[in-house]
């Protein structure tokens, strides 16, 4: 078994402390699987010297320090303990140095633990459960358990109909909840789950059902042409508080009353209906679409005219004119980014202290610039999550997410320059590959074969590169090497057994699960026999005699 170094540092000073039987708890714990595990310890020579140590004592407690065990004792040059543990648990060590006169330094009852170890080979249960709730609609439940769960690393994935595509399923990272989202045309839908604990233990589990079509709906056809935004959609700006707070305002109400002529926008996506066949989600803004502010409110709180949630509303959106690339200087740094192969999706969320007027709207804000303008989205139908989205392009989206009670009050809008809660990159481009001509060694390397290709893109996976041969153009491949970073080459040694002609194939994904291949034209031909000759006979060719 691989063993893995702690530390723990050894304080050679000598000193009286109270007789107490416990020790207050040190920093926080370091968390292993691994049951084998070399503990060093660090000292100071001179103090070493001056004490004549004659050996550096480990002690050990398994009930947080209540009690303590002499484990085990080394020679001061030894510099490191041994330690195996016989089961799971949480385990404190202290040193303590014995000089020539058999005093132990620090002296005393007292011992401060230089140390936690939690030892937990146990990985996590991962309880799924998957169920149509309506026609065209699941709902998935999942429940994690563990002593040490991690909720960070929960991951769940979806598939429909046996498609090999999995997209992520976006959700707060708890060890328990629930979601639910529209398979509308039915069919088979599986999910797997995978969660880990602090020790790096994994747990998953995996559901399937088969999903009854939702009933279909006609909606009107979408517009051909987009609203004119070569003019400002909206006047003003937004002060930088929410609408909730108290202090005084003077601004237009965020209302209905706008007189633009622009089409309207859908509200929103219908759970029943297949994307297919929905217009595109409403991120413009629209006309007519929000009640009057409530006039008991407009006193304290002022009125908003405009749709925008940040300033400088002349600038007309990107996403609106889908003409104008995403700028490569945009720092869009967030723990809670997400990369999509698909403009459709589906954001989770939760809603907490909810109070006696309930859940008046929960709005979705959305942002192509990094937060410097922010527009809204649309609200949730339903107020349920998840949160059903469609982009109409490529590119990089912040999203955040309002929750108003039934009385209106809510947090501040999001301001210029405030940093979306989930960053969505939605990148459909497969990345590009080429691949190089393969090289065969020489010599003593005759066996060996040297790939090499050039792969590009913008949204790379973490390992992106897989090679496999077969020995026909169109597979079946056997893997050569699994994923792994892209290095650019890789030099595969042929072992007896393997075709003396076969094809090579490297294959290449994004983050976003985006595939490229390149196969080689032709053949590759390994022959590694040396032809070999002998002398059969040797035959006097006859010369007519001069005489």
């Amino acid at each position: 078994m691989r063993l893995f170094t702690l530390l723990v540092v050894s304080c050679l000073i000598v000193g009286l402390q109270s007789n107490s039987a416990s020790a207050a708890a040190p920093s926080a714990p370091v968390y292993t699987s691994k049951t084998q595990f070399r503990i060093p310890y660090h000292y100071d020579q001179v103090e070493i010297d001056r004490l004549g140590a004659r050996e550096i004592r480990l002690y050990v407690s398994t009930d947080r320090g209540v009690t303590w065990n002499h484990l085990q004792s080394v020679s001061p040059s030894t510099r490191k303990f041994p330690f195996e543990a016989t089961q799971d648990g949480e385990y404190w060590f202290s040193v303590r140095t014995l000089d020539s006169q058999n005093q132990l330094h620090p002296s005393g009852r007292v011992f401060e633990p230089g140390l936690r170890v939690v030892i937990d080979t146990t990985p996590p249960r991962l309880d799924l459960d998957l169920r149509q709730v309506s026609p065209g609609k699941v709902q998935l439940i999942w429940n994690a358990e563990d002593q040490n769960l991690d909720p960070t690393k929960l991951v769940l994935e979806y598939a429909q109909n046996g498609s090999q595509n999995w997209q992520r399923v976006i959700v707060a990272p708890h060890g328990k909840g629930q979601t639910t989202w529209s398979i509308s045309q039915g069919g088979v839908v599986s999910v797997r789950g995978v969660i880990k604990d602090k020790a790096d233990n994994t747990g998953s589990s995996q559901k399937q059902i088969r999903v009854v079509a939702a009933a279909s709906r006609t909606l009107p056809k979408p517009k051909q042409d987009l609203p004119d935004f070569n003019q400002p959609i909206a006047q003003g700006t937004l002060p930088d508080n929410s609408l909730t707070q108290s202090e005084p305002a003077t601004l237009a109400p965020y209302a209905g009353d706008n007189t633009n002529t622009q089409p309207a926008q859908p509200h929103g996506f219908d759970a029943q209906t297949p994307l297919a066949n929905r217009q595109l989600p409403s991120v413009f803004p629209q006309q007519k679409r929000f009640d009057q502010v409530d006039p008991g409110m407009q006193s304290n709180q002022g009125q908003v005219k405009n749709h925008f949630v940040a300033d400088d509303p002349e600038k007309r959106p990107n996403y609106a004119k889908n003409r104008y690339p995403q700028p490569a200087t945009q720092n869009w740094a967030s723990e809670r980014k997400q990369v999509l192969n698909g403009t459709q999706f589906q954001i989770g969320f939760e809603v907490d202290e909810v109070g006696p007027s309930g859940i008046g709207a929960v709005e979705l804000y959305i942002t192509e610039d990094n937060g410097q303008k922010w527009y809204k989205y649309g609200e949730d139908p339903d107020k349920k999550s998840p949160f059903h989205v469609e982009v109409p392009h490529d590119g990089i989206y912040g999203f955040s997410l309002r929750v108003r009670s039934g009385v209106g009050l809510a947090d501040a809008l999001p301001k210029s320059g405030e940093k979306p809660d989930v960053v969505i990159v939605v990148d459909r481009t497969a990345p590009a590959l080429k691949l190089n001509p393969v090289v065969q060694g020489l010599g003593g390397e005759a066996n060996k074969v040297t790939i090499s290709w050039a792969m590009s893109d913008q949204n790379p996976a973490e390992k992106p590169i897989a090679i496999n041969f077969s020995t026909q153009p169109g597979g079946p491949w056997e893997p050569i090497v699994d994923w792994q970073e892209d290095q650019g080459r890789f030099t595969w040694s042929v072992r007896p057994g393997n075709p003396s002609k076969f094809y090579l194939q490297v294959i290449a994904r994004d983050a976003a699960g985006n595939i490229s291949q390149e196969v080689t034209p032709q053949p590759i031909i390994l022959d590694l026999t040396k032809p070999s000759g002998r002398i059969v006979d040797v035959e006097v060719l006859s010369k007519a005699s001069p005489y």
